[in-house]
């Protein structure tokens, strides 16, 4: 129980003085002419707003003394005030829309780079339904928040002023108001804070959802392939259901308050009206003063709604504004130096490198290796030996727990992220194809690029007659991923981007491990016509495809236990062997099931 209560006042402290929209304000200051021009108008309206209720209480008390033509006027002016008011709400309006535009693309752009540079440490821990619901809702939420509020301070303004004119009339009835409100104030504000917490918790459980059901779509090959697609759609709707039964909670929650208002609403409007008989009866109150007070004390009485729907609208700003914030000021991020070096060599070096995924589960210990310029190093190994780590943290991916990685002498650590990764480029296994066409994802690397550049890359990449047999050729979509290429038909589109990007140092990350012969040859024969340029990093599932390389190093639980070439360790290396070996007996299996239907005895045996 004691535990349940300081959760819930850690979680009301973060309202205090709502640090979250705090944290909005330079977005706003970026626009400070639309702002103060749209707050002007929103303040003429109100004032103009004022007028209204008074034009119609003397239209009404003139007409109830028979007093036609006061009353007349006073009709025609209000018609005048509305025309006025809808004018200038019309120009506050498009001068907000103007604003809210800008300043939501301002955030969805902080937002995406923030999420673009988490670490991927960090990146690994998190569902994508946080990102998409974050980048999507909050962050939209995050600008609406200030239309919101406003359009309720307008009517909040004009009912205060009113509020105060009822002073005028009669102190007695104002007080009887005054007593009301300040009720109802402190009824919505414990609403609003179990509101809070409960959006809080509602908001999480979608996140979860969200996740799930992007997975689904994402997946959709696999979850055919699989028959794992009601199993699939029953867990994302066991999530969506858990944020359903939050959000069913909150609303249960809230009409219960809504409930004990109108009780109280109802006792205060029967109090209300009796206590105007006994006025009117004993001649304190006019009846056309009665009837003016009467007729507009519901907006006063709403003076509490409003005041409520501010702090509603302000909470759901500031728990939308932190979730967009925690990503951007406090989720880890990606550190770089501001040192820019011309890599004309490509010597890489790693020096008693520590690294782990995990705390107190080391992957790499106190690695030191080196690579060679403008040469070709495989890294082979079994899995979990720390092959892909090695690359990943070459370009950075994730920060090392101690030691130094050095290109041409240079610690990246001390290097600009463009500086960095404009001189690595990387293949790997899955290589991200956007649903673009074929020029547009090219050209995202080189965006200069010229036509002919372009068919250089593709015959470079050993996939250009390939694209010449589609039907728009170049300017051909490739759908969702590159859904609509084969496993090697994406492996030589993306060492055609690396071509355009012309990094001097070319990293492959398993990049035919899940390959046929044929596209494996392709890719090989692509890396081939690398070579003389550049420093190229393979990691090789499949040993064929590295035995022409200039050295070839064995990793073993995070350690280079051998290096050489194919030769030489096949020699004197018994774990390269028996990789090699192992993939020999791969290679005559498959070519024995490609050939024959039924498997010889003597390969039964041997197996």
């Amino acid at each position: 129980m004691k535990k349940q209560e300081n959760k819930k006042e850690k979680e009301e402290s973060k309202l205090k003085g709502y640090p979250g929209l705090k944290k909005l304000v330079p977005y706003y200051k970026k626009y400070l002419g639309l702002f103060i021009l749209t707050l002007v108008l929103m303040i003429i309206s109100a004032v103009v707003g004022f007028l209204n209720p008074i034009f119609s209480a003397q239209a009404l008390a003139n007409l109830s003394e028979a007093k036609f033509t006061p009353a007349i006027y006073f009709a025609i002016g209000l018609i005048i005030v509305r025309i006025t008011i809808s004018i200038i709400n019309y120009y506050h309006n498009y001068c907000y829309v103007k604003m809210d535009t800008k300043v939501v693309f301002d955030i969805k752009t902080a937002l995406i780079r923030a999420i673009t540079a988490v670490q991927m440490s960090k990146n690994d821990q998190t569902n994508n339904g946080v990102y998409i619901e974050r980048l999507h809702e909050d962050s939209s939420k995050c600008s609406d928040v200030l239309l919101d509020i406003m359009w309720v301070a307008l009517d909040l303004i004009s009912n205060i002023a009113f509020f105060i004119y009822i002073a005028f009339l009669d102190i007695w009835f104002f007080l009887m108001l005054l007593v009301y409100v300040v009720v109802l104030w402190f009824f919505d504000n414990k609403k609003e804070q179990v509101w809070y917490t409960q959006r809080k918790q509602f908001r999480s459980k979608r996140e979860l959802a969200t996740g799930a059901y992007n997975e689904q779509v994402r997946g959709l090959r696999d979850l055919k392939s699989l028959n794992i697609r009601n199993a699939t759609i029953e867990d994302a709707g066991d999530k969506f259901q858990e944020a359903q039964d939050i959000n069913q909670k909150s609303r249960v929650t809230r009409r219960k308050f809504v409930v004990v208002r109108d009780i109280l609403a109802t006792i205060f409007e029967v109090g209300f009206f009796l206590a105007g008989v006994f006025f009117i009866k004993n001649g304190w109150i006019l009846l056309s003063e009665f009837l003016v007070i009467y007729m507009y004390h519901g907006n006063i009485r709403n003076l509490s709604v409003h005041f409520a729907a501010i702090k509603q609208y302000a909470i759901e700003g500031e728990l939308a504004a932190q979730r967009v914030f925690e990503i951007i000021d406090e989720y880890p991020k990606e550190t770089f130096g501001d040192k820019t070096i011309n890599v004309t060599n490509g010597n890489i070096e790693f020096k008693n490198v520590d690294f782990s995924y995990t705390k107190g589960v080391p992957v790499l210990n106190n690695l030191s290796l080196k690579f060679e310029a403008n040469k070709t190093t495989a890294i082979v190994g079994k899995s979990g030996s720390g092959k892909s780590t090695i690359l990943s943290l070459l370009n950075k991916l994730y920060p090392i727990n101690s030691g130094e990685i050095c290109i041409d002498g240079t610690n990246i650590d001390d290097l600009s992220e463009e500086c960095l990764r404009d001189n690595i480029g990387v293949v790997t296994q899955s290589p991200y194809i956007f649903n673009r066409t074929i020029r547009e994802n090219l050209l995202f690397i080189n965006k200069n690029a010229t036509e002919e550049e372009l068919i250089s890359a593709l015959k470079r990449a050993h996939i250009y007659d390939f694209v010449q047999t589609l039907e728009k050729g170049i300017d051909s979509k490739v759908g969702e991923n590159g859904v609509m290429l084969s496993g090697g038909q994406k492996q030589r589109l993306a060492i055609a981007r690396i071509l355009l990007k012309n990094s001097p140092i070319i990293v492959l990350d398993e990049a035919t491990s899940a390959l046929d012969n044929e596209s494996q040859q392709l890719i090989v024969n692509a890396i081939d016509d690398l070579k003389k340029d550049h420093t190229i990093i393979i990691v090789a599932h499949r040993l064929s495809t590295i035995l022409d390389s200039d050295c070839i190093m064995v990793l073993d639980k995070g350690q280079v236990i051998d290096q050489g070439t194919h030769k030489e360790l096949y020699k004197r290396c018994k774990p390269y062997k028996e990789l090699y070996k192992n993939e020999e007996t791969t290679d005559q299996l498959t070519k024995v099931l490609q050939e024959s239907n039924a498997l010889p005895n003597e390969l039964k045996e041997s197996l």
